[in-house]
């Protein structure tokens, strides 16, 4: 897509200001071009895919939104499942706008939503052909499409790419640059802010949309037919997607947004907590859970190891509660060290994202 720069004017009396509008590959223009712009004067905001709440509203389902809302009460059973059920429409529709409009029109038609997701695939393919030469334009391909395939994995360079970590990391760094993936890196989560504890070398992936998503992983229409509602969303890296482009999106204003995660690599204490945030000011592990149970072993071990930093923790998944906040004490560890963990869990139903 061009660049294309327009001046709006606020009033009569005001100054024009330079507002830059483009596609995909906006931020590797500038940054090719060298463009520089006058301190203050240029004010940058980022946009991303439709949220859940507006893919709600652009499926008139508008009444379902107090809902989503970090309810207080218990949400009626019959209303939880209608959610549960849109959650797995935008699973498979996502959020670009195109994609959204086209599954609506035709009359909730996944088929006509993919055929919109393949040709913003291929347009990212045919622009990466544009500035990208030699080994570069082949590797980034192949990491575009490799990346769903490790979603929410630690990333090794060689499952996404043979060539080269120098090239496979400078295609990660563009492909970020350009908002089709996001990173999430790990931090030791000993304080705030996060990003002082952070490491950079170790990061794992999610692409911008749970909807491009799906359109990578090959996923089609009548293969979603075919399944239960349990297999449909008992797919872990689906949760886990969806949950991170939302607290990506969360955080778009007018700085990039950075997600952090905590993991222990130990052959024999391994774990991982999904998401780690700042809520309250407390540090704050968030646990995904793609259907209505799942162990906690690593929220276990977090929350035991952090205990003088936070004592909540936040867990999404698709269970119906009557409550959404429970006291958790438990014990974890292995024959050789066990220890007792004591905390709050606020359990949320992945739609209120």
């Amino acid at each position: 897509m061009d660049i294309q720069i327009w001046h709006i004017q606020f009033d009569q009396n005001g100054p024009d200001i330079p507002v830059i509008a483009a596609g995909s590959l906006l931020e590797v223009e500038l940054k090719k071009e060298k463009q520089n712009a006058p301190v203050g004067r240029v004010e940058f905001l980022f946009l991303g895919p439709m949220t859940f709440k507006e893919f709600l509203l652009a499926s008139k389902k508008e009444e379902l939104i107090p809902f989503t809302e970090k309810p207080k009460n218990s949400i009626p059973y019959s209303i939880h499942q209608k959610l549960v059920d849109l959650v797995k429409d935008y699973y498979f529709v996502g959020g670009m706008p195109e994609a959204v409009k086209a599954y609506i029109t035709g009359n909730n038609d996944y088929s006509a939503a993919q055929v919109v997701q393949g040709n913003i695939i291929e347009s990212y393919r045919q622009d990466v052909r544009k500035y990208a030469t030699g080994k570069l334009n082949s590797v980034i391909l192949e990491v575009l499409d490799r990346v769903a395939f490790e979603v929410g994995n630690k990333v090794k360079y060689q499952n996404l790419s043979p060539a080269k970590s120098t090239y496979v990391r400078q295609a990660i760094d563009t492909l970020s640059d350009i908002f089709v993936i996001q990173k999430v890196t790990h931090t030791d989560s000993a304080g705030i802010p996060l990003k002082r504890g952070e490491n950079s070398e170790v990061f794992k992936l999610y692409l911008l949309d749970v909807g491009i998503y799906s359109c990578l992983m090959g996923i089609e229409w009548k293969d979603i037919v075919a399944l239960d509602q349990k297999e449909l969303l008992n797919k872990g890296e689906t949760a886990e997607q969806f949950i991170a482009q939302h607290l990506y999106l969360d955080s778009y204003k007018s700085i990039r947004p950075q997600l952090h995660y905590w993991l222990r690599d130990k052959s024999k204490s391994k774990a991982e907590v999904d998401f780690v945030s700042v809520q309250d000011s407390k540090v704050t592990p968030i646990e995904v859970k793609a259907g209505t149970s799942g162990q906690i072993k690593s929220l276990l071990t977090f929350m035991g190891e952090k205990k003088e930093l936070t004592d909540t923790a936040i867990r999404y998944d698709l269970a119906h509660r009557e409550a959404f906040s429970e006291r958790v004490v438990a014990k974890y560890g292995n024959d050789k060290k066990i220890e007792q963990a004591s905390f709050q869990l606020i359990n949320r139903p992945l739609y209120t994202i």
